[in-house]
């Protein structure tokens, strides 16, 4: 496991080498604080062919995330301003 910091965020990245033919899962990328349980939320994992695409596939996962928070916290604004 290798520890990255990246634009704030602490990813850990593993090479996992599962035993298929497809190469496009060799390597996964979560965030440090990433447990796997069922019950803790959204927990984003990226994964890739190479330590880097697992990365950036990670970090857009999260940026998704965030952009439909941003965009959901904007519709309940508009909502709270019309019921004024």
């Amino acid at each position: 496991m290798t520890t990255h910091r990246i634009n704030g965020l602490v990813i850990e990245t593993t090479h996992e080498f599962p035993p298929i033919p497809i190469r496009s899962f060799d390597w996964s990328a979560v965030l440090d604080s990433y447990d796997g349980a069922i019950g803790s939320g959204w927990q984003p994992v990226g994964s890739g062919k190479t330590e880097e695409a697992a990365i950036a596939d990670l970090l857009a996962q999260i940026e998704e995330y965030d952009d439909a928070y941003a965009e959901e916290e904007a519709a309940d604004m508009r909502r709270e301003e019309r019921g004024r």
